[in-house]
């Protein structure tokens, strides 16, 4: 968890305790239901999307998802989300990484062929395949270091 995140609950569990009245015993119910915790520092990123998910089905909106059309479900679109494709976080890794590396311009046919032709979107790639991508790029990014040197 890093500290926005925790920032962020302590935020949604304000406005909710504010609006519908809701105490401190339902929210440390909600961490160790949905999170599996008992303290929000203690929660990764999957526990933080499914605390948020939980939060939302209780009227919690992201005002920064307010203009959004799906804002009243981002997060539990991204906790029903979780072991089907690669997180928000994953992707994100995967792009940094490949902008480090000689294959910046090929990143479909990466995730063609870490997926075995299946998807050519990286946002598309199953977790398994996406941790395969971060260490396979990884790896390159070390050899080429190596290689300068």
């Amino acid at each position: 968890m890093t500290r926005k995140q925790i920032i962020f609950i302590q935020q949604a569990k304000r406005m909710l305790q504010d609006t519908c009245g809701l105490d401190e015993g339902w929210y440390r119910q909600t961490l160790k239901i949905a999170g599996g915790v008992d303290s929000s520092t203690k929660l990764d990123n999957a526990g933080f999307e499914r605390v948020m998910a939980a939060f939302e089905g209780m009227g919690f909106r992201d005002p920064a998802q307010q203009d959004r059309t799906r804002a009243a479900t981002y997060w539990r679109d991204a906790a029903a989300m979780q072991n089907v494709f690669a997180s928000r976080r994953e992707v994100a890794l995967i792009r940094e990484l490949v902008a480090q590396t000689k294959y910046a311009d090929g990143l479909e046919g990466l995730c063609r062929v870490w997926s075995n032709r299946r998807t050519s979107h990286v946002a598309k790639l199953r977790p398994k395949e996406a941790h395969n991508v971060i260490e396979m790029l990884k790896a390159v990014i070390e050899r080429q270091s190596r290689e300068v040197a």
